[in-house]
């Protein structure tokens, strides 16, 4: 159980141009069809002096994304709520867009 002043938010870690993230909170969902639209997630991002900051980042959602629970059996982005803790796996290619956005790659 997390404790009151404890964050279970990830950091994101790097292989090749794949970036992966454990533990991403989802901070807004929004899809206007259950299969397409975007998660914004926020991350642990090391400091300086012990600090801990948070980031956001945008995850685009489209129709080629694969998105899976914890089961690993297929689930529809609406079923994806505000609050719940995510993984994902996205590619390196980032939008110059604040948050910055991003395509997970399935």
């Amino acid at each position: 159980m997390i404790g009151e002043n404890e964050d279970a938010r990830g950091m994101i870690t790097m292989s090749g141009s794949i970036m992966e993230v454990q533990n991403a909170l989802v901070e807004e969902m929004y899809t206007s069809n259950s299969r397409t639209g975007y998660l914004l997630i926020s991350y642990a991002d090391p400091g300086e002096n012990d600090m801990i900051n948070i980031e956001l980042l945008q995850l685009n959602i489209g129709w080629e994304t694969i998105l899976i629970n914890q089961f690993g059996d297929n689930i529809s982005l609406c079923s994806i709520t505000k609050g719940t803790y995510v993984n994902a796996t996205f590619s390196t290619m980032m939008t110059r867009s604040i948050p910055p956005s991003q395509t997970p790659t399935g």
